[in-house]
């Protein structure tokens, strides 16, 4: 029998200058959601007062977010359905080299000891949790939080995939896609819905996140079942269709500063053993041939080189330079002041983002 549990986050940030109202609401209606249609929800949020048929079962902290989230993940069984959802503030470090690894969800004590980057949750790691998901399960992933984007930097992106459909049939590019995954792990089918695009801000509607909300009249519409099993369904186009119906529900809430993403890492497998045809014999050739003589010329012309090859660097005085390294490589010895230096070719380096202050950081983390 299936085991269908949730963790459910919702951080208000209660008493700090970067309280958000609505996010406690958003925790409150998913898990009376969940818990409705057959979940088992864990809800950690700092919301005082939620509502008597929700149970909070601790506050949302680094720690107790990704320890629920591993104990979830690792006790998961092929045939089941988990969620992660998160209503939060979210954070961006311009400085990063890496832009994969520059959003992060802002956790409870994140904001309590002044903006601690180290009690974030970073993109690594939650795509570094996410991808252990067991083959056979199901993981779907919200945040409704600003920069969420692609916080958990999974395979396919909806909105890059729905926009060749006029070129290449949505269900075949999907295969294409799938048949070349980015990441070599086998894991269940991985599902995430942000609240926007990495370079925007998520919206708190005051009762509701703009994307809860958008996520709760799509359901109020249709069905709870009809959700889930959209989210999972990577063979048609209902998750294109799906990103539009949010996005216009935000829309007509008089938010143009924000487009939900969705995307998506399906489950591949082991890598196909692929049969290797035996290899034919090889007939000897005869000396007198003209692809013996041709080979035996190669040979030579390529020993030929080698010896000048070497000879010239070792005129360069002090040199140490490895012929073996140098023969076949795309480098070239270049005479030098009494050294032999080998030249490549590499791509330039980008020049690293300027930092943004404390200060500034914090307003663009605001969740408003």
């Amino acid at each position: 029998m299936a085991n269908n549990v949730a963790l459910v986050v919702g951080i208000d940030y209660k008493g700090t200058d970067n309280e958000l109202p609505g996010c406690g609401n958003d925790a409150r209606d998913i898990a009376k959601l969940l818990n409705g249609n057959g979940f088992k929800s864990t809800v950690l949020t700092d919301a005082k007062e939620i509502t008597s048929d929700v149970r909070i079962d601790g506050l949302p902290n680094k720690d107790l977010i990704l320890g629920n989230l591993k104990t979830m993940i690792a006790n998961a069984k092929p045939g089941d359905t988990i969620m992660f959802y998160n209503s939060s503030h979210g954070y961006q470090d311009t400085s990063a080299t890496n832009s994969s690894e520059q959003d992060y969800i802002v956790a409870l004590d994140a904001i309590s000891q002044g903006w601690d980057q180290s009690k974030m949750i970073s993109s690594t790691e939650l795509h570094n949790l996410l991808i252990q998901v067991p083959q056979g399960v199901k993981l779907l992933m919200v945040s409704d939080s600003c920069f969420s984007g692609n916080i958990p930097n999974l395979d396919v992106n909806v909105r890059a995939l729905a926009q060749h459909k006029q070129f290449v049939p949505f269900a075949h590019l999907h295969a294409l896609l799938s048949a070349h995954p980015r990441s070599a792990n086998s894991h269940g089918d991985i599902t995430f819905i942000a609240g926007c695009r990495s370079d925007e801000e998520s919206t708190d509607l005051g009762y509701n996140g703009a994307l809860t909300y958008a996520i709760k009249d799509w359901i109020a519409k249709s069905t709870f079942s009809k959700f889930m099993s959209t989210c999972f369904d990577y063979a048609t186009k209902a998750l294109s269709d799906l990103k539009a119906a949010l996005t216009k529900t935000i829309k007509d809430k008089k938010v143009d500063t924000q487009d939900p993403q969705i995307s998506y890492d399906k489950a591949t497998g082991p890598a196909p053993v692929v049969p290797v045809a035996p290899i034919a014999p090889v007939t000897p050739v005869h000396p007198s041939h003209p692809h013996h003589k041709l080979g035996a010329l190669i040979a030579e012309l390529v020993s030929h080189f080698e010896g000048n090859y070497a000879g010239k660097a070792q005129e360069q005085q002090g040199s140490e330079v490895d012929v073996d390294e140098l023969v076949g490589q795309p480098a070239a010895v270049t005479p030098g002041l009494g050294t032999a230096k080998v030249v490549s070719f590499s791509k330039k380096a980008e020049p690293k983002a300027t930092p943004t202050s404390k200060q500034d950081a914090k307003k663009s983390a605001r969740k408003k």
